[in-house]
């Protein structure tokens, strides 16, 4: 199921500590995200537009210019969640959806626009 498609300003891209995995800042009109990504084969920079969905129940098709990750929603709290794809985190602050569930598997596609 698609839970989210939103379109995000990269605000910041900060060092993590871990080579070749950068963690962007987004944000957008009611939502603040911060999405850890393996830099060879995801490129942002800050003022990139970048479109953000998050799938629930299914793998989406993507196009090659599309990022595509993988994980578990790990913690829910008020109007937050967190989850970890093989251990790069997400964090997603903003309106939630129904959809997203404790423990529950989602798919993280990144395109920019």
């Amino acid at each position: 199921m698609h839970a989210v498609s939103q379109n995000f300003k990269v605000a910041e891209i900060k060092n993590t500590g871990f080579e070749k995995v950068p963690r962007a800042s987004l944000t957008s009109e009611n939502t603040r995200m911060a999405l850890d990504y393996h830099s060879d084969l995801c490129h942002l920079r800050p003022n990139d537009i970048v479109k953000i969905d998050i799938y629930t129940s299914e793998k989406p098709a993507i196009n090659k210019n599309t990022y595509l990750t993988r994980g578990i929603v790990y913690k829910i709290q008020n109007n937050r969640f967190e989850a970890s794809f093989g251990g790069l985190l997400m964090f997603y602050e903003g309106p939630l959806m129904d959809q997203i569930a404790l423990e529950s598997e989602i798919y993280v596609s990144v395109t920019r626009i």
